[in-house]
């Protein structure tokens, strides 16, 4: 009877070390997943803005300056808002600075743009508990967690749960778990 305990325990402990391991490798899985799609995503919404850019000022060019040739990078400059600053057509160091520090405001703008969609789609992901009001309990399952739940009420919780699964049909370690949680929650709100 006690080697039958100690075996049990022992598989118990075996098969969560398993259980860990395969949520810590789909875990790594689906963070690795998200983060590629953040970076399309980003590089997508990058693009765009640069794309923007550039079609703004092929237009302004198109419409703005004559197409004979007579310009100087001194008249785009003035066209576009920023003085020459008397270089010869050269951009002044406040020009660049100014046009570096439109650059950064652009791109913190698509980095703000691609969290604010990324905080949308999080916001819409159903929680634990929508999912598992969705789970379908039986009549003889909900009875069979309820004895079962009586029966290693006062056991350590790791192994608690493993020996209640095995006395509800068809129902796992963790979705007992969770029914137990959900329940739980349930009771404090009432």
């Amino acid at each position: 009877d006690h080697r039958e305990a100690v075996a049990k325990i022992n598989d118990f402990v075996l098969d969560a070390k398993r259980e860990a391991e395969l949520q810590r490798v789909e875990a790594e899985r689906r963070r690795s997943r998200r983060n590629s799609w953040i970076g399309v995503v980003v590089k997508v919404v990058t693009g765009g803005v640069i794309l923007c850019v550039a079609l703004g000022v092929y237009f302004l060019y198109q419409d703005v300056i004559p197409n004979d040739g007579s310009y100087t990078l001194g008249d785009f400059s003035r066209i576009i808002g920023i003085s020459s600053g008397g270089g010869g057509g050269r951009l002044s160091t406040e020009d660049k600075r100014r046009l570096q520090i439109e650059d950064q405001r652009q791109k913190a703008a698509a980095q703000q743009q691609s969290i604010q969609s990324q905080q949308l789609a999080n916001a819409n992901a159903p929680t634990w508990i929508d999912n598992e009001m969705m789970e379908v309990w039986t009549p003889k399952q909900k009875k069979q967690f309820d004895n079962a739940l009586v029966m290693y009420g006062g056991m350590a919780a790791k192994a608690r749960y493993k020996l209640i699964s095995e006395n509800v049909e068809g129902k796992s370690r963790q979705e007992c778990l969770m029914h137990h949680k959900l329940r739980q929650v349930i009771a404090k709100e009432q």
